[in-house]
């Protein structure tokens, strides 16, 4: 949408692509096309601190191999699965609950956005058929 421009209807399938990739990386891109961007940075700060079990698991495994600390290396396994619930589970969500918050993006649009296709489909399926409008 350009400054000054009608809000326009946005697509769910859009929304989607989006929350699917670049999405994996950049969580909340879905919420983020749907208007919602206090959603969207929410579940993008959720991502960055599942980093911190992450990196935590990973230095603990790093130290457990090079150390031939078993117990050392398991304890970074667990951190390494414990950061990645909360980043799977924040990608998780905005795949799911994204066509919903399109869907309530365009419901709050003007009357006129809203029903501007559906006119165009009436009128198109009112022409009579076989007929061609002359040019002009």
């Amino acid at each position: 949408m350009t400054d000054g421009a009608a809000p326009e209807k946005k697509s769910p399938l859009v929304g989607e692509l989006l929350a699917f990739f670049p999405g994996f990386f950049v969580h909340g891109m879905g919420h983020r096309y749907a208007g919602n961007d206090e959603k969207a940075d929410e579940i993008l700060a959720m991502e960055l601190w599942s980093f911190l079990p992450v990196g935590l698991g990973a230095a603990l495994y790093g130290i457990g191999r090079s150390e031939d600390a078993e117990a050392v290396e398991i304890a970074g396994l667990v951190g390494m699965g414990v950061g990645a619930v909360p980043f799977l589970g924040t990608w998780i969500y905005d795949l799911v609950f994204t066509p919903s918050e399109v869907n309530r993006y365009n419901s709050r649009l003007p009357p006129s956005v809203m029903i501007s296709f559906s006119v165009f489909l009436l009128r198109m399926e009112n022409r009579p058929r076989g007929v061609t409008e002359p040019p002009g």
